[in-house]
This record gives structure tokens, C-alpha cells and sequence, in this order.
């Protein structure tokens, strides 16, 4: 398995896989046993390494972890539900405190009981609407920008739009992944796609090896 360093001698722009193998435990929070064989990248066009996991996201053991979220911030289903429940009531009840906000904007709560510091709420519909491409990128920015602004190092970024939002998973992942690429981070040194299911993990990692 090749290290990090290994992959800085590569030339400039291109993402460099740097292992692939059993998921790493610094990621993981105690007890996952959910976790999957993970893809690893270094872009050094943008200074940043993007993974591709499959595990669940409130176990991460990141700075951050992301929720596709309603404009009304209600987590009822899907992954959003997952967080709040694992958080606790807390997270829910800043939730509620900053709700509503606009689609693809951003917001902070604390992650309560889970092993990151941060949930960053992204907007990606309205409660129970469908999304598109414009507001999946602009929430893909908005998270990056909201990670750097609380000075995160790790963000782990679950799949915009493509649950209820209805919104293809390929394209999803393409858009997710172009607009990492683009942002330029002032703290941000790795982001992780915490993604559920064999068609998803082919969708990023395919989206990360296209340029």
C-alpha cells in the first residue's frame, strides 16, 4: 500500500489513488462494524484528499459531518433522520433555531452525541420537493465554505438530492466531486464521501477518477 508521499511525486493536477483496502479506524467512531472497503485520492491540483467510504456517516470520526436537509430543517426520513436521532435532541433543536433558510445555503449545529464537532445542514429542497443540479452545487459550495469557516480540517459529505430529492446518483456524484475540486480551502485538508450501497460507491468513485 503506498503512501501519501509517494503520490506528491506524481505530476501536478491529476487526483493519485493512494490505497485501497479495509477501511481505516481513525475514521470510524467505536463499535461501526458497517464500514466498507474504501478508495482514497490525493488532488493536488487542490491540496486535498477526497475519499470515497462506504460507512455511516454519524460514526465518523471527522471535524464535520454534512446533512442534505429541507429549507425548513426538518429531519424527519432518510439520512437526516439518522442524524438527528443519533445526535440527540440537540441537534433538532439548533436546527429549529436557524430554520428556515434558503435552498442551497448552509447552517452549523453541534453534532451532539456523534464523534464529529459539527453537523453543517446543507438545503438541497424544499420540504418534501424535488432538487436539480444548480442547487446541489450551490450546496456542495456552501458546505465547503461553512467547513473552512469553522476552521475544519475533515468534512464528510453524504450523497445531495439523491433520496427524496429524486435526483440521479451519477450526476449527483458528478457535481458533488467538480465542485470540491473547485473550491479552494483555507482549512479543509480532506474530505470524505460517506456513501450507502455498492451503486453509490461506483458513482464516486467513478466521478473521482474522471477528469
Amino acid at each position: 500500500m503506498r503512501e501519501l508521499d509517494t503520490q506528491l511525486q506524481q505530476p501536478i493536477g491529476e487526483p493519485r489513488p493512494v490505497a485501497v483496502g479495509d477501511s481505516p479506524g481513525q475514521h470510524l467512531g467505536p463499535g461501526d462494524n458497517n464500514a466498507r472497503a474504501y478508495a482514497h485520492w490525493y488532488d493536488t491540483k487542490v491540496m486535498i484528499e477526497i475519499e470515497v467510504l462506504q460507512a455511516d456517516v454519524t460514526k465518523l470520526e471527522v471535524d464535520a459531518i454534512t446533512n442534505a436537509a429541507n429549507t425548513e430543517l426538518k429531519h424527519g426520513g432518510g439520512v437526516a433522520k439518522a442524524i438527528s436521532r443519533a445526535g440527540g435532541p440537540q441537534v433538532q433543536r439548533e436546527s429549529n433555531e436557524k430554520a428556515p433558510i434558503g435552498l442551497g445555503e448552509a447552517v452549523e449545529t453541534t453534532a451532539g452525541d456523534m464523534p464529529a464537532r459539527y453537523v453543517i445542514h446543507a438545503a438541497t429542497m424544499e420540504l418534501g420537493g424535488p432538487t436539480s443540479a444548480e442547487i446541489i452545487a450551490d450546496a456542495t459550495r456552501s458546505t465547503l465554505r461553512k467547513a473552512d469557516e469553522l476552521g475544519c480540517r475533515s468534512l464528510a459529505l453524504v450523497a445531495f438530492g439523491t433520496g427524496v430529492g429524486g435526483f440521479p446518483l451519477d450526476e449527483a456524484a458528478r457535481l458533488m466531486v467538480d465542485t470540491v475540486r473547485q473550491h479552494q480551502p483555507s482549512s479543509l485538508q480532506r474530505v470524505v464521501f460517506a456513501v450507502h450501497g455498492d451503486d453509490a460507491e461506483r458513482a464516486f468513485e467513478a466521478a473521482v477518477q474522471d477528469r
